[in-house]
């Protein structure tokens, strides 16, 4: 199954922005459930004050008979998102050839429909993908897998010539600045900006920015986190005494593991099955406790509910 990339593409471009932190949710979800349902389910989890890891809660916990009358959880369920690998997104990468919007891979020229709202993403690489829009199964985390973006929003196009375009992403919550960078994309690539629309053609208004719901770029740094096993290793040795010598039994076990992608403030750990079964429990604790020590630095300067959301990484294979 294929990962989450939370945040890769920051390290190439200080103006990348990455998805919005309660898309988190879906990006590190196994099933990538649309970000906008799980969100209802994890103010319930955050209201219950369960010990439960989250996805544990909802899928096989205590929370895995709550059914909410805004989401369903048959609509929970269905809707999931799809992320493409880097084959697939090669399906929908655009180039500019004589000022025209062209699929590279096709050959066919962009032509959005009126019946069908159409969405693009420009990439840390400067790479531009666009594609149609399908609420719960095809979004702008679509394109890179959750991962960072320069751009993000909508657009029309006839024939491959462009008539409008405007920020619009719920997942990444498009700047002015990024707008701007993605203009500036387009002119580098002799696209006529003389005739377009920098506004919303529809009814469809682009959603707010919402205040406090960014994470310390000190935590961040080319998606890495903490993934490098010695650096995970020696946080988790510095708090040993708070936890007891189990933990430092099962850090001293502890080998890197294979997946690398991490959330902003830790590594997912896709990997508690990896450990030796007699010590899986003691490595799901451990993980646990050290992912909470870290969050209570974050608690303290970010109003938004955060706890518990780094213990979501962990996947448990369902």
């Amino acid at each position: 199954m294929m990962a989450a990339k939370v945040g890769q593409g920051l390290s190439k471009d200080d103006k990348a922005q990455k998805l919005a932190l309660r898309h988190w949710l879906e990006a590190i979800d196994p099933r990538h459930r649309y970000g906008h349902n799980l969100h209802f389910y994890y103010e319930v989890w955050f209201r219950s004050q369960s010990y439960q890891p989250f996805f544990y809660w909802l899928d096989v916990g205590d929370g895995k008979e709550v059914n909410l009358e805004t989401c369903p959880r048959r609509q929970l369920q269905r809707q999931c998102i799809k992320y493409l690998g880097p084959k697939e997104r090669e399906a929908y990468e655009v180039i500019v050839e004589g000022g025209r919007l062209v699929y590279r891979q096709s050959k066919d020229l962009v032509h959005t429909t009126e019946e069908s709202k159409w969405i693009f993403v420009l990439s840390t690489s400067r790479i531009l993908y666009v594609g149609q829009k399908k609420k719960g199964q095809f979004q702008h985390s679509s394109f890179l897998a959750g991962g960072a973006t320069i751009a993000s929003g909508r657009l029309v196009a006839q024939n491959g010539v462009l008539h409008a375009i405007w920020p619009y992403s719920g997942h990444y919550r498009p700047t002015e600045k990024n707008f701007m960078e993605f203009i500036c994309f387009l002119e580098e690539h002799k696209v006529d900006m003389t005739n377009v629309k920098k506004c919303p053609v529809d009814e469809d208004v682009p959603p707010p920015n919402p205040v406090n719901e960014e994470l310390p770029f000190e935590f961040i740094e080319g998606n890495e986190g903490f993934s490098d096993s010695a650096t995970a290793n020696n946080y988790g040795k510095e708090n040993v005494g708070h936890f007891g010598s189990n933990v430092e039994a099962s850090l001293e076990e502890n080998k890197p593991m294979s997946s690398k992608w991490t959330t902003g403030v830790g590594p997912r750990i896709g990997c508690v099955r990896e450990h030796p079964k007699n010590s899986e429990i003691q490595h799901w604790n451990s993980s646990i406790f050290h992912q909470e020590s870290t969050m209570e630095h974050l608690q303290a300067k970010h109003p938004f509910p955060l706890r518990g959301l780094v213990q979501n990484t962990c996947r448990l294979g369902l």
